[in-house]
């Protein structure tokens, strides 16, 4: 099991190495990358829910968080799901080889981690992802990783944690009705 000190380190780390963030309307994006981290059979309905209202996007990359020792992979229309666990890394924070080139070979227009539990394992896949903007949720050890960090007054799901990110991108670009 890796330690928190080097998955914050190792976040800490690949937050400062990456390349300048531009702002990046949630219209304008093709290829989305998601991070959460719930149950199967909620990420299936959300994989659903994504599809339907978002089928401009040529690809949705969705990466969920378990706590199953199996990973598994699945499809639907523009959305594909991969889990990924502890086992897909090091002892010291960083993403095993073998699962390195599979999660790491694709560039994507936007990243929004909608992980509401904070995963220290999420912030790192999401430090070591390749995208042109990062959004998530503010958390002290990420104080560098994500150019926007979207707040909610209360918890919410998925869905409107993704609509509200939705919103806040168009408005920031100057589009949308917010």
């Amino acid at each position: 099991m890796t330690i928190p000190f080097f998955l914050k380190r190792a976040i800490h780390q690949k937050a400062q190495k990456q390349a300048e963030q531009k702002l990046r309307c949630f219209s304008d994006s093709k290829k989305i990358v998601i991070l959460t981290s719930e149950k199967l059979e909620e990420v299936q309905v959300n994989m659903k829910w994504l599809a339907q209202t978002y089928p401009h996007f040529e690809n949705i990359q969705l990466f969920n968080f378990s706590k199953d020792k199996t990973a598994l992979s699945q499809n639907f229309q523009n959305v594909s799901m991969k889990e990924v666990n502890h086992r897909n890394f090091t002892f010291f924070g960083d993403l095993k080889k073998e699962h390195s080139n599979e999660l790491l070979s694709k560039d994507y227009d936007l990243l929004i981690n909608a992980d509401s539990s904070s995963s220290l394992f999420l912030h790192l896949l999401a430090s070591s992802l390749k995208a042109d903007f990062k959004t998530g949720i503010s958390d002290e050890v990420c104080k560098n990783l994500y150019k926007i960090k979207v707040y909610a007054q209360q918890e919410i799901g998925f869905k409107e944690y993704i609509e509200q990110t939705s919103n806040y991108l168009e408005a920031l670009c100057g589009k949308g009705n917010t």
